[in-house]
Protein backbone atom coordinates (compact mmCIF):
# COMPACT_ATOMS: atom_id res chain seq x y z
CA UNK A 1 0.00 0.00 0.00
CA UNK A 2 1.34 3.45 -0.86
CA UNK A 3 1.54 6.29 1.59
CA UNK A 4 -0.62 9.33 0.97
CA UNK A 5 1.95 11.75 2.40
CA UNK A 6 5.71 11.81 2.10
CA UNK A 7 6.87 11.93 5.71
CA UNK A 8 10.54 11.15 5.06
CA UNK A 9 11.71 14.66 5.93
CA UNK A 10 9.64 14.82 9.11
CA UNK A 11 10.93 11.53 10.45
CA UNK A 12 14.54 12.56 9.80
CA UNK A 13 14.27 15.82 11.74
CA UNK A 14 16.96 16.17 14.38
CA UNK A 15 15.36 18.85 16.53
CA UNK A 16 12.11 20.75 17.11
CA UNK A 17 13.01 23.54 14.65
CA UNK A 18 13.50 21.14 11.75
CA UNK A 19 10.34 19.27 12.70
CA UNK A 20 8.12 22.37 12.77
CA UNK A 21 9.71 23.76 9.61
CA UNK A 22 8.95 20.55 7.73
CA UNK A 23 5.39 20.45 9.06
CA UNK A 24 4.92 24.05 7.93
CA UNK A 25 6.28 23.14 4.48
CA UNK A 26 4.09 20.06 4.20
CA UNK A 27 0.97 22.02 5.12
CA UNK A 28 1.69 24.84 2.67
CA UNK A 29 2.58 27.39 5.40
CA UNK A 30 -0.76 26.81 7.09
CA UNK A 31 0.82 25.60 10.33
CA UNK A 32 2.33 29.03 11.09
CA UNK A 33 -0.92 30.84 10.36
CA UNK A 34 -2.97 28.51 12.56
CA UNK A 35 -0.35 28.74 15.29
CA UNK A 36 -0.74 32.54 15.31
CA UNK A 37 -4.52 32.20 15.44
CA UNK A 38 -4.30 29.82 18.41
CA UNK A 39 -1.96 32.24 20.19
CA UNK A 40 -4.48 35.03 19.63
CA UNK A 41 -7.30 32.89 21.06
CA UNK A 42 -5.30 31.80 24.10
CA UNK A 43 -4.28 35.36 24.97
CA UNK A 44 -7.80 36.63 24.31
CA UNK A 45 -9.36 34.01 26.60
CA UNK A 46 -6.70 34.62 29.25
CA UNK A 47 -7.47 38.35 29.42
CA UNK A 48 -11.22 38.04 28.85
CA UNK A 49 -11.95 39.30 32.39
CA UNK A 50 -10.80 42.76 31.28
CA UNK A 51 -12.62 45.20 29.03
CA UNK A 52 -13.14 43.75 25.54
CA UNK A 53 -11.33 46.64 23.82
CA UNK A 54 -8.23 46.26 25.99
CA UNK A 55 -8.36 42.51 25.49
CA UNK A 56 -8.25 42.99 21.71
CA UNK A 57 -5.27 45.36 22.02
CA UNK A 58 -3.33 42.95 24.23
CA UNK A 59 -4.14 39.91 22.09
CA UNK A 60 -3.31 41.61 18.82
CA UNK A 61 -0.08 43.06 20.25
CA UNK A 62 1.15 39.65 21.40
CA UNK A 63 0.10 38.07 18.10
CA UNK A 64 1.79 40.84 16.10
CA UNK A 65 5.01 40.49 18.08
CA UNK A 66 5.11 36.72 17.60
CA UNK A 67 4.08 37.21 13.97
CA UNK A 68 7.11 39.45 13.37
CA UNK A 69 9.32 36.75 14.87
CA UNK A 70 7.69 34.09 12.68
CA UNK A 71 8.07 36.30 9.59
CA UNK A 72 11.75 36.95 10.36
CA UNK A 73 12.50 33.22 10.44
CA UNK A 74 10.40 32.53 7.35
CA UNK A 75 7.55 30.76 9.11
CA UNK A 76 4.82 33.02 7.66
CA UNK A 77 4.61 35.36 4.69
CA UNK A 78 4.50 39.15 4.89
CA UNK A 79 0.89 39.30 3.70
CA UNK A 80 -0.14 37.13 6.64
CA UNK A 81 1.85 39.34 9.00
CA UNK A 82 -0.24 42.34 7.95
CA UNK A 83 -3.40 40.79 9.41
CA UNK A 84 -2.41 40.90 13.12
CA UNK A 85 -0.72 44.26 12.62
CA UNK A 86 -3.91 45.65 11.05
CA UNK A 87 -6.00 44.26 13.89
CA UNK A 88 -3.59 45.90 16.35
CA UNK A 89 -3.85 49.31 14.68
CA UNK A 90 -7.64 49.10 14.43
CA UNK A 91 -8.02 47.93 18.04
CA UNK A 92 -5.79 50.76 19.33
CA UNK A 93 -7.78 53.25 17.26
CA UNK A 94 -11.08 51.90 18.64
CA UNK A 95 -9.71 51.95 22.19
CA UNK A 96 -8.62 55.58 21.88
CA UNK A 97 -11.78 56.80 20.15
CA UNK A 98 -14.32 54.87 22.22
CA UNK A 99 -12.84 55.67 25.66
Amino acid sequence: MTDIYNLDNVTQANNLWEFTREINTLTGNLFGVLFLFVIFLIVFITFSKMDIKRTFVISSFVTSFIGVLFWSIGFIQFAILLIPISVLVISIFVLLIMD
